[in-house]
């Protein structure tokens, strides 16, 4: 055997960097649906869990990791009795206080 790799180590190889994009993906889809978890509770009102994985078209797994996610760090509240979950007023504020931000930087000119 001389220097190099073997092909069993290419297909090692190989394997080991299908998982990592994998991983990524996941990554990416999970990020995705927190998103669309976020954008369908910014009216601020209680949604139905189901509802939430039918619009974000999440599996009922990514969903739940979703939501204990975004339960875990404050950006929403949970109503385990009656299956729903709305955002937390806090993160509600922040919602509106960056929409008030983006539109009075909008309103400043910019200087030539």
């Amino acid at each position: 055997m001389g220097q190099g790799s073997s092909e069993g180590d290419g297909i090692g190889f190989f394997l080991i960097e299908l998982k990592k994009r994998e991983r990524m993906e996941r990554g990416r889809y999970a990020m995705i649906t927190i998103d669309e978890i976020l954008a369908i509770l910014q009216d601020g009102k209680w949604h139905d869990i189901e509802e939430i994985k039918a619009q974000s078209g999440a599996s009922e797994r990514v969903t739940e990791i979703a939501l204990s996610f975004l339960q875990k760090y404050g950006f929403i509240e949970r109503d385990t009795g009656e299956h729903r979950v709305r955002a937390e007023k806090l993160y509600m504020n922040f919602v509106k206080d960056i929409a008030g931000l983006n539109a009075q930087t909008s309103e400043v000119p910019l200087s030539p």
